[in-house]
C-alpha cells in the first residue's frame, strides 16, 4: 500500500521541508505499521509505502507536521479507508 501525499487541506510543502522531522511526526493509526519514505526531487511530493498490509472496510487517520527549515511548523491529517470490495466481473459470454 502506497499513500501519497501531497496537499491536505490548505498545508503544502516546498522542498524546504525539514524531512527528519516530518518522518517522526508521520503516523498511521490504527496499526499503520513502519514504512518507507520516498522523497521526489522533481515536484513537493513524498510517498509512504506500508510494511504492512492495510485491512478493507477499516477508517484510517493519517497526522503529520510539517517543519520549515526555519521552524515554522503545521500540523495536519487525513483520513481514509481502504475499498476491500472486489471488481465487478462481467459473467462470461456464450455463444
Amino acid at each position: 500500500m502506497t499513500t501519497y501525499i501531497c496537499r491536505s487541506r490548505n498545508n503544502w510543502f516546498s522542498k524546504n521541508l525539514n524531512e527528519a522531522a516530518f518522518e517522526s511526526s508521520f503516523t498511521i493509526l490504527p496499526n499503520g505499521g513502519g514504512g518507507v519514505f520516498s522523497w521526489s526531487s522533481s515536484s513537493p511530493r513524498v510517498s509512504y509505502t506500508t510494511d504492512v498490509p492495510l485491512t478493507g472496510a477499516t477508517l484510517y487517520t493519517v497526522s503529520y507536521t510539517m517543519i520549515d527549515l526555519a521552524g515554522n511548523s503545521s500540523p495536519g491529517s487525513f483520513t481514509f479507508t481502504v475499498d476491500s470490495t472486489p471488481p465487478f466481473a462481467y459473467p462470461p459470454v456464450l455463444s
